[in-house]
Parts: structure tokens; sequence; C-alpha cells
């Protein structure tokens, strides 16, 4: 890099071939040899793009290889053109459409500020500024990849996407895979209702829980009953143990969970009995890993407990003092999940460092590390 206008530097990234993945970051040292670098982790983060001659697929936009997964284009205005696979009722409660351009991972995106009316099946062409944590819908949204419109044009009609099969463990709370399949419509076979949680529930394939939810449709049609733990889902009612030869719906992140969000009637298979084996196979104690793992400003703490039990959750730093008590209440046998937003008891972010998170319900008492990263 050069000096250039106003005390600053300029430099010229070469001309890459069609595709490419380019990625890089900042380094200054002195005149006494002294070095630093922006950003100051590049294996948790670096700036990038994918080099296009012409409109970039969503995945370019959604994909990320950095443990620090934001998208490369966070704050950067794109096109990008796509199939509506959520329309009314996902704009409706979430202030959103989810778009695809592809039967593949990274391939959804969310849109916001879309005042028109669009319709499952539209192709649109979208033009608008790639956002991580827009602060109007953080709470909903926090860590899903979305495109804020200022443009919206539908080209035509009529179109259909598939779901893509995927297995119940890779959708999962704490695994690396499911921040992939975000704005996807994917769909999960022959599942088990294995818990009633808070807000959702959970099934599985044998391969790991993951959560649907119902967010996206009336609870005349569809409700998951927490208290009397069952699912009443278009004239039928499921419970704990059951299996359901098919489910299918948006994937996204929002609550501190991903998830399913089924659309309607369509998305929904038959009960085919029950599964033997996992009615007697109870809920374990347990924590896990917390994910986003480094994190920058928030991460999510699941855990699961067999009964019911006052639970506790507290933050320490690496001196042993605690800095923030996260839970302190009753819950219910089945899988939680709590989300801490990086801040002290006293409102405060706290410092980049290494951090302990302890739980404890009944007897079950354990602990695991984080990092957090400004």
């Amino acid at each position: 890099m050069a000096p250039g206008e106003d005390g600053g530097y300029d430099g010229t990234i070469p001309s890459q071939a069609d595709g490419a993945f380019v990625e890089y970051f900042f380094k200054a040292t002195d005149t006494a040899a002294q070095s630093t670098m922006f950003p100051s982790d590049t294996s948790a983060y670096k700036f990038g793009y994918v080099s296009r001659d012409g409109i970039p697929p969503i995945s370019d936009i959604q994909y990320s290889p950095w443990k620090i997964a934001n998208s490369p284009y966070d704050g950067f205005p794109v096109f990008i053109s796509g199939i509506i696979t959520a329309d009314t009722a996902a704009n409706s409660n979430y202030g959103a459409y989810c778009i695809q351009d592809k039967e593949a991972p990274w391939s959804g995106i969310y849109a916001f500020g879309i005042e028109s009316q669009l319709n499952r099946g539209d192709q649109v062409e979208i033009r608008g500024t790639i956002s991580e944590h827009n602060p109007d819908w953080d709470y909903k949204w926090g860590y899903n990849t979305v495109i804020l419109a200022d443009e919206v044009e539908t080209v035509s009609s009529g179109h259909s996407i598939n779901a893509l099969g995927v297995e119940t463990g890779a959708l999962a709370d704490d695994t690396t895979l499911a921040e992939s399949y975000e704005g996807v419509l994917v769909g999960i076979s022959n599942v088990t209702l294995v818990s009633i949680n808070t807000y959702d529930a959970s099934f599985d394939d044998g391969s790991g829980p993951c959560r649907v939810d119902d967010d996206m449709i009336s609870a005349v049609d569809f409700n998951i009953n927490s208290e009397e733990e069952y699912i009443y889902a278009f004239g039928d009612t499921i419970r704990v143990g059951e299996v359901v030869d098919g489910i299918r719906g948006v994937f996204l992140y929002s609550f501190g969970t991903y998830k399913i969000e089924v659309r309607d009637i369509n998305d929904w298979g038959i009960s085919t009995g029950v599964n033997q084996d996992y009615i007697t196979i109870p809920l374990s104690y347990k924590l896990n890993q917390n994910y986003p793992n480094p994190f920058n400003p928030e991460t999510r703490i699941n855990f699961e407990i067999p009964q019911a039990h006052d639970v506790i959750i507290a933050i320490y730093n690496t001196l042993g003092q605690k800095v923030r008590t996260l839970v302190d209440e009753n819950y219910k046998a089945g899988r939680h999940v709590v989300n801490w937003d990086g801040r002290a008891d006293e409102g405060f972010i706290v410092p980049t460092g290494i951090y302990f998170y302890r739980i404890k319900a009944g007897d079950f008492v354990a602990s695991k590390k984080m990092l957090m990263l400004k």
C-alpha cells in the first residue's frame, strides 16, 4: 500500500478469476518495528469477497469460512436474484420474506423492508444492503445474514424450490453446519418427536435433535402445547415418542435457536406410529458448548435436563469473579437455550477475553469455556 489522500493509504487487489474467494487483512508496522493487525485475530475473522463477473449467487453473500461467521458483504450494497419461498406469514410475523436461488446450502436469505406484496414462487430481483446485526430486529434475527431491501422487482411467477433433504443432526443448535442452511427450505424424514420445549419442539431421525417451530402458522391449524406436552398439527395430535414421516420448512435462527419454521399443511407429513426406542430414552443432564464461539457481541448456551429444576447459570472471568448471573429460575424437563449479550450484571460490555459459564441444576454441575472477541 502507498500513502494516499487525507493521511491514509491506498492499495489495489489484483483482479481474480471468476468465482475466486479473496481474503485480506491489514497489518501496519511503525518505524520502531511495532506492528498491529486488523482484524486482530485473523483465525476468527478477515475481510473478503467473491470475484464475480455478473450477479452474485446468494451463496457468495451467505458463505463465510471464519469462526465469526459474518458475511464478507456485511454493510455493503448488493444485487441478488431468487425465488420467494416464505411469503405472507413470514412477512406478517417477522417483517421479512425468504428468498432462495438454488437447492443447496448457503443459498437462502431473508429480506427486510419490502412493502409490496410478494407471493411464494415469485422470482424477484433485489437491491439492498447486507446486515448481520440490524438493531431493529436483533432479538428475532441476531446472527442471521439479511438483506435490507431498497428496490424490489418481480420478474416472473409460478416457480418452485424443492426442500433440501437434511439429517436432523445437521440442524442442531450446537453444530457448525446449521449456519449453512439459514434461509434454505429444508426437509427432514421419519423423525421422532423427542421433546416439547418452552417455545418449540425437538425432532430426531437418529442423528441428533433439531427444533421445529410454528411461528408462521395460525394456532388454529398448528399449535405446540408446552404445558400439556403435545403438538396439534392440522387435525392430528402428536406426543413425545411418535413418528412423523416428513417435515419441511424454512430454516432460520431466531430467539436464540436454530429451527425449522413450518409454513402450511403441505409442509407437514403424517404420524406413522410410535418409536419404542425413543419412548424409553429420557433426556440427560447436558451443558453444550456455546455457539458461536468465539463470539461478538452475543452467544447462546444450550442445556438439557431430564426433570424440572431450579437452574442457575452464571458467567465468570479467568480470576473466578462472577460477571453475570444469566439464569436463576425454574425450568421444566427438556432442551433449553439462553442468550448472553456479552454484558455484565452492571450493564457494560465485558472486555475481550476468556470466560467460563457454569450451570447448576439439582445435583448437576458443569462448566465450559468461551472466548469473547471485540
